[in-house]
């Protein structure tokens, strides 16, 4: 009984479940009362019947399109005609499954018939033919679109153009009017137009023609208002003024009172709004136009229209700058070249990029004008070969830009050389303005060095993807900005991808650096540069003949050298989900010791500079008096402003007559040790404990063949056993002190390998320099009040790169080894193993020694005995 029921609820067209969902039948048979019935039952019951299927699929498009009007009218007629006897009310079923919204619209209609009509009207837009055609003509292949796809986009825009048989006549009148109407200058004329769904030749003459009268007419009654200009423009001609002149709010008023929020032009559908997609000149925000903006005005005044609108007009360059433009070949075709200073970047036209067939990379970069608050973002960026005045440049790296006032424009190609001189053929003689003292630039002008020269086939590496908190992401952010800004990095597409690590500052530990981890991707495919660093004997023996000195630094000395073009790709690296690569030597890289002091060597000899020693990015400039000494400090001087390299002016020191240079203090013709690699050991305070006493007696043990007669000496210390120490002791104390100091004095020997021993206590951090066993330099410091909490793996690991850091002029570029009683630090430490750290600290502290050439081993504690005296 329960099934005949539901059979006659769901085919009654007077039943309100009639060909209804699992819902409504239920609802209506609890309403009866007489059944009890699940909903399982009434679902099983549904699936035997067969219209619910289809019927099934009616109700989803009703839900989903809410009408049924284009696609659905098949598929409701098909419903129907399946039904067959026992079809619902057609007028019924459509008033019961659209939304409330819409059956507003159909409330008064008395059948199916009439309710058609009236949604076909709301919803079914008919196509703009003469837009549509636009769009096919048009439409270019997008960058990472297979042709296929290209084509089948095309098939799809064709469907809305009408196109039909006709007439030669009859087809030139229509490719006429479509010309006629994307030819117009006045965008509100072009909009007026497209607002007929279709429209022949002499309409749309005639239309245009009104709206151009009713343009002209309304300058009668209000002057127009010219816009204050940023720079100086050639004065436009009658036809592009009077476009110009244009008072967009009087023409509208003629037509109509209401006016669009977006464009300000006549009330329109915001889907065929002008102003959609273009981005406002006064807030540079994307969606309106700058007339109907709500911001506040810019401070910076905006530019002539008269000039931007030149640049849209044509592609070359305007009479003013003829004098900066020259003729560049690519690929055989002859273009026109326009050389600015004041760009940052070059550029190429969109519409020569396509003639030459330029492959186009994706880009997201926005550009700014100068001193005005105008952007723009380039469509992507393209490299090609350059020939210009029978000079060839290759893999020259252009924006793509849309409507560029000339075919290229030269901004930062102009890097490359010394100097690019225009005639102007005035009859004065030639000035020469000489380039600021600003921060850092770019790159100075020096041979590309090349990184990678000696790679052997490998296979490119992609490092997984690192997490980082908000606030370092932030940094990321900022601190990638600023190395595109300078010209540092750039994007790229490139198979190699080594990750960021943000580690604290070695000279302030408040602030953060950002480094990158080459040790897991290009250092372990590169072999070894020997390109030899100054023998530092040989240089302060050199020094030791002047009288007078100058010390310079070179601020961010790597980042001020580039590289060849071809290196680069091995330099990439993510930053915040982009890639970027190098422009310039980064630092951890393998051989960036090697080629920045060839680099510096090479800057000197071609410089013709005189008593001048670099040794990496530290100077050192000698006169033998006074008058030579400035003679060359400017010579020198001089030779960085043409070579547009930066100087620390913190850490420079000039006009000296001594000098603490790479660990010695050289002056009046006296060679000294430095008093900084000797003061931990002249400030080692005597025991004061058994257990102390017997660390002094190994420390003095460890070197024992530098000291004469040790077992002598050394015999009052090994009897003491009251403290503090009697006389005899501790004069034997401050004796092997000398002694030992004695032995460090003597001048480091080149061709000795450096060991760096290195021990951490619970309250201080210490190291010995070493060649062949005899001690060259100290180090040692207690631990600051936050270092204190820190693991006893983490201060092992802080004392080997504290005295990586403090003896790095004797360790970079040489291979050297690293001696530590903590096993897991000489685990983590080898450069060896691709060992996962997860320590923060740890993993910056590696990479920071990943730019040296070591070795490390691990000792026993009890063998470790002349660091551990200092600790």
């Amino acid at each position: 009984m329960a099934e005949k029921y539901l059979s006659q609820i769901y085919y009654d067209p007077e039943s309100p479940a009639s060909f209804g969902g699992i819902d409504s039948m239920y609802r209506a048979m609890k309403n009866e009362g007489k059944y009890e019935i699940s909903r399982n039952k009434i679902r099983q019951w549904l699936q035997k019947q067969d219209t619910y299927t289809l019927h099934k699929s009616v109700r989803y498009h009703f839900r989903r399109n809410c009408v049924i009007v284009g696609a659905m009218a098949p598929t409701f007629t098909n419903f129907i005609d399946e039904c067959g006897e026992k079809a619902p009310d057609e007028y019924r079923t459509l008033v019961n499954y659209v939304s409330h919204n819409v059956y507003e619209y159909i409330e008064d209609c008395k059948d199916y018939k009439s309710a058609i009509p009236v949604l076909e009207q709301l919803f079914v837009k008919t196509p703009n033919e003469i837009f549509a055609r636009h769009l096919l003509a048009t439409r270019w292949q997008k960058s990472g679109e297979t042709l296929t796809e290209f084509l089948q986009e095309l098939r799809k825009l064709s469907k809305d153009c009408n196109l039909k048989n006709v007439t030669a006549e009859q087809y030139c009148e229509e490719l006429v009017r479509d010309s006629f109407i994307n030819g117009l200058l006045s965008p509100l004329i072009c909009q007026w137009l497209l607002e007929n769904k279709q429209l022949d030749l002499q309409t749309a003459f005639d239309q245009a023609n009104a709206l151009d009268l009713a343009q002209k007419n309304s300058e009668a009654y209000r002057m127009p208002e010219i816009p204050t200009t940023a720079a100086v423009s050639s004065p436009p001609t009658d036809e592009v003024a009077g476009a110009h002149a244009l008072d967009y709010d009087s023409l509208a008023a003629t037509f109509t009172s209401k006016k669009c929020y977006f464009c300000g032009d006549n009330l329109h559908n915001r889907r065929s709004c002008p102003a959609r997609n273009s981005n406002c000149n006064n807030c540079a925000k994307k969606g309106h136009y700058a007339k109907v903006c709500k911001s506040k005005a810019p401070s910076i005044t905006t530019a002539s229209m008269f000039t931007s609108t030149l640049c849209s007009i044509v592609a070359s360059c305007p009479e003013s700058l003829k004098q900066a433009s020259v003729k560049v070949s690519i690929g055989g075709i002859e273009l026109t070249a326009l050389i600015d200073s004041g760009s940052s970047e070059s550029f190429i036209s969109e519409t020569m990029a396509r003639k030459l067939s330029l492959k186009l990379h994706p880009s997201t970069q926005k550009i700014s004008m100068t001193l005005t608050s105008f952007k723009t973002q380039i469509l992507g960026h393209c490299f090609t070969d350059i020939v210009i005045n029978q000079l060839s440049y290759s893999s020259i790296r252009l924006g793509v830009l849309k409507d560029l006032c000339s075919d290229i424009l030269l901004g930062d190609f102009q890097k490359k050389h010394k100097r690019v001189t225009i005639e102007f053929g005035g009859t004065r003689p030639e000035l020469v303005i000489p380039r600021p003292a600003c921060p850092l630039s770019s790159t100075a002008s020096f041979e590309e060095p090349s990184l990678f020269g000696n790679l052997p086939e490998c296979k490119p590496i992609a490092s997984r993807s690192r997490r980082f908190s908000k606030e370092d992401q932030e940094f990321i952010n900022q601190e990638v900005t600023k190395l595109l800004s300078e010209g540092i990095i750039e994007p790229t597409i490139t198979p190699w991808r080594a990750q960021i690590v943000v580690s604290k500052d070695p000279s302030n530990r408040h602030k953060k650096r950002l480094c990158i981890d080459y040790s897991q991707t290009i250092n372990q495919y590169t072999e070894l540069d020997a390109y030899p660093l100054p023998r530092i004997d040989d240089m302060i023996n050199n020094l030791a003949q002047y009288k007078v000195f100058s010390t310079f630094d070179l601020k961010s000395a790597y980042h001020q050298v580039p590289i060849k073009e071809s290196d680069r790709k091995f330099t990439g690296f993510e930053a915040n989900g982009r890639l970027y690569q190098f422009c310039c030597i980064p630092f951890g890289v393998t051989n960036g010791v090697a080629a920045f002091q060839r680099a510096m060597d090479n800057f000197v000899d071609e410089e013709n500079l005189n008593d001048t020693f670099p040794y990496l990015d530290n100077i050192t400039v000698a006169g033998r008096d006074q008058k030579e000494h400035d003679v060359n400090v400017q010579a020198f001087h001089e030779a960085v402003q043409r070579r547009n390299l930066t100087l620390n002016e913190s850490k420079s020191i000039e006009s000296k007559t001594s000098i603490n240079v790479l660990g010695y203090r050289v002056g009046n013709g006296v060679i000294a040790s430095d008093e900084e690699r000797l003061r931990p050991l002249q400030d080692f305070p005597p025991p004061d404990s058994i257990r102390s006493l017997r660390r002094v007696i190994g420390m003095f043990a460890y070197y024992a063949k530098w000291i004469p007669n040790f077992s002598d000496k050394v015999r009052p210390l090994t009897q003491a056993t009251t403290f503090p120490l009697d006389k005899a002791a501790l004069s034997a104390f401050n004796m092997l002190k000398k002694e030992l100091e004695g032995a460090t004095l003597h001048s480091i020997d080149e061709t000795l390998p450096f060991v760096v021993e290195s021990d951490a206590s619970d309250v201080a951090l210490s190291a010995t320099l070493n060649q062949g066993g005899r001690p060259v330099a100290f180090m040692s410091r207690t631990l600051q009040r936050s270092e204190l909490h820190y693991p006893a793996v983490e201060k092992e690991a802080m004392a080997i790169i504290e005295a990586v850091r403090k003896w790095r002029h004797f360790l970079a570029g040489r291979h050297f080894t690293l001696k530590t009683d903590q096993r897991s630090v000489a685990f983590m430490f080898d450069s060896r193993k691709r060992t996962k750290i997860k320590n923060n600290k740890m993993q910056d502290w590696r990479l920071e020694l990943a730019s040296f050439s070591y070795t490390v081993e691990h000792r026993p504690g009890k063998d470790n005995v002349a660091p551990d005296s200092f600790t």
